[in-house]
């Protein structure tokens, strides 16, 4: 496995991490319509209820394998893009 794709295996686990830990807001506006921010609305209330929220994820779900993920998409469109450019240098050399 190429430096490359460590590096981002890395960043994007790490990016993962950080959108499982952050703060969201919600409110419903004067007509009506649900908002939802990471930062409080301006003129909110001192009152802001905390609400914590249960782990979706299966008790046997490993993100290291879920083809589906960010990582493995990133992985998968790594080798495609490769594949893209030694098909594109082959036919430039015929």
């Amino acid at each position: 496995m190429s430096l490359t794709r460590i590096i981002t295996a890395i960043l994007l686990s790490a990016a993962c991490t950080q959108v499982l830990a952050t703060e969201i807001y919600h409110w419903v506006d004067e007509n009506g319509v649900s908002h939802y921010s990471q930062s409080a609305p301006a003129g909110s209330p001192d009152g802001v209820k905390t609400m914590t929220l249960d782990d979706t994820a299966p008790p046997d779900y490993d993100p290291a394998e879920d083809r589906y993920g960010v990582a493995a998409q990133a992985e998968r469109m790594a080798l495609l893009r490769k594949e893209m450019d030694e098909k594109r240098e082959a036919e430039r050399d015929r």
